[in-house]
């Protein structure tokens, strides 16, 4: 992996709950990647919880050029947001996106727990765990 040029920013996710009313979500820091294209993609679901723990944590996927990171946000209550890091994604479905970040953002679950990806050996499409890579569903023909 090359050594890239970052700098620390503050990010704000924000929802949107109708015309008047904007709630940040999360307010956290996270290094911008100076020289290359870089996205966040958020999980659709951001209500869900831990309720052992109390934190909330919302999974976040760094796509850069060439590389993708799974991370995840973590606020525990009255404190400030953390990042943690989950771990670096050897193998996306990137020709199944056409190499664009928000179509590769539609193959995800709503949690980020499993993607669409293609078996190029059994030239079939299945479902895969995020963290582990490991195949969880095949998807039959007829249902494509």
């Amino acid at each position: 992996m090359r050594n890239l040029d970052k700098t620390f920013h503050e990010f704000k996710l924000l929802r949107i709950n109708d015309r008047k009313k904007i709630e940040t979500r999360l307010t956290f820091e996270f290094p911008k990647t100076l020289q290359q294209e870089q996205h966040l993609l958020f999980q659709r679901d951001l209500s869900i919880d831990d309720e052992e723990t109390k934190e909330d944590r919302v999974k976040v996927l760094e796509i850069t050029s060439d590389t993708a990171f799974l991370y995840e946000c973590v606020t525990s209550s009255g404190e400030r947001t953390r990042i943690e890091f989950v771990k670096r994604l050897s193998r996306l479905p990137v020709n199944l996106a056409e190499f664009d970040a928000y179509n590769l953002y539609c193959l995800f679950s709503p949690d980020m727990k499993e993607y669409i990806d293609v078996d190029t050996q059994k030239k079939r499409f299945v479902v895969r765990n995020t963290e582990s890579g490991s195949t969880t569903l095949q998807i039959p023909d007829d249902w494509l």
